[in-house]
């Protein structure tokens, strides 16, 4: 379905002389950019400020307890344990860091 959708584009792209893939590629440039611009806000003092401010909006709300609750019902620590077990990220972790990896 997606496929077709994105044929469709391109061809009315280029019947109304659009060069999709020229512009497709400049938006993933553009979204590059901005990324990179948000990491840095983030990484910034006000950015730390402003996600304190938001931790703690979360908290005063309830918003945080009631995501730890149902966490809790769907097992949800258990599952992302497992899933780290089943792909061995600890392993993968520790090759990452240069750490001796386990012989399993």
């Amino acid at each position: 379905m997606a496929a077709i959708a994105v044929e469709e584009l391109k061809t009315k792209a280029k019947e109304v002389g659009i060069d999709i893939e020229a512009v497709m590629k400049k938006a993933q440039r553009i979204r590059a950019e901005l990324s990179k611009k948000v990491r840095e806000f983030w990484a910034s003092v006000e950015g730390v400020e402003m996600r304190q401010a938001l931790q703690l909006t979360a908290y005063q709300t309830g918003y945080a307890d009631k995501l730890r609750e149902i966490a809790k019902e769907v097992g949800l620590r258990e599952r992302y344990q497992k899933v780290a077990e089943d792909v061995k990220l600890g392993d993968m972790y520790r090759y990452t860091w240069g750490k001796p990896v386990s012989k399993e």
